[in-house]
């Protein structure tokens, strides 16, 4: 016989806002299992997108929720959802909820914003991660990148033309991100502006949001 009280917890629970700790919950009835199997990462970089993929679940009715709430996370059907973040918040707890002939499952998954060494990374993020001082903050870092992805919108809607207004640009915009603390940043600033100045980029645009995935991902790589 189901535990239906077991069920109603965790019902009520999702409804709450709740975060369950019970992970996987599978039930039987009828030699039949209920089970809801996902594969999807356990890190995440700003701005990838992620596919969380429930398909090969024998539940045939899922409801997912996401917490804490936010507008990147869309059910895309076929048991899959996808979800991308710009690094505001540092986990989300993913809860898939299923249901077959009566029987609920429950799949409880909390991803980080984190480096996965798994993902391909160019070699300029490879060096801006290993260049990062050890003494550094998540919001030193997070103002720096902010900075980067600045530069990179104003590249983009044609504001800044020539490479000195793009250098003149970033330097000032790197200097205020960083205020009181550029002291401890500046073996990190050099080393990229003589990166830069080997290797000139051919879209620079393109090269500064490179650098601030990688100031983005850089909690997980410390």
């Amino acid at each position: 016989m189901i535990n239906k009280i077991k069920i109603a917890m965790i019902a009520s629970a999702i409804a709450a806002g709740v975060i369950v700790t019970l992970g996987l919950v599978t039930s039987f009835t009828n030699n039949v299992d209920c089970i809801i199997t996902v594969d999807g990462p356990d890190l995440y970089q700003p701005g990838q997108l992620i596919v969380i993929d429930a398909s090969a679940s024998t539940a045939t009715t899922l409801t997912w929720t996401i917490l804490p709430h936010t507008d990147n996370f869309r059910v895309i059907g076929g048991g899959k959802a996808i979800f991308t973040s710009n690094g505001e918040e540092k986990e989300y707890t993913i809860i898939i909820t299923g249901w077959l002939n009566g029987v609920a499952a429950q799949w409880i998954h909390t991803i980080s914003l984190g480096y996965d060494s798994n993902i391909a990374v160019t070699e300029l993020q490879e060096r801006v991660i290993s260049w990062l001082p050890v003494d550094r903050t998540t919001l030193e870092t997070a103002k720096l990148a902010q900075a980067f992805n600045s530069i990179a919108r104003i590249i983009e809607n044609g504001t800044l033309n020539s490479a000195d207004e793009i250098v003149e640009a970033t330097a000032w915009s790197t200097s205020d991100a960083l205020g009181d603390e550029i002291d401890k940043w500046k073996p990190f600033l050099k080393s990229l502006q003589e990166y830069l100045e080997e290797s000139p980029p051919d879209n620079h645009a393109i090269v500064w949001r490179e650098i601030a995935r990688a100031l983005e991902a850089s909690d997980g790589a410390a």
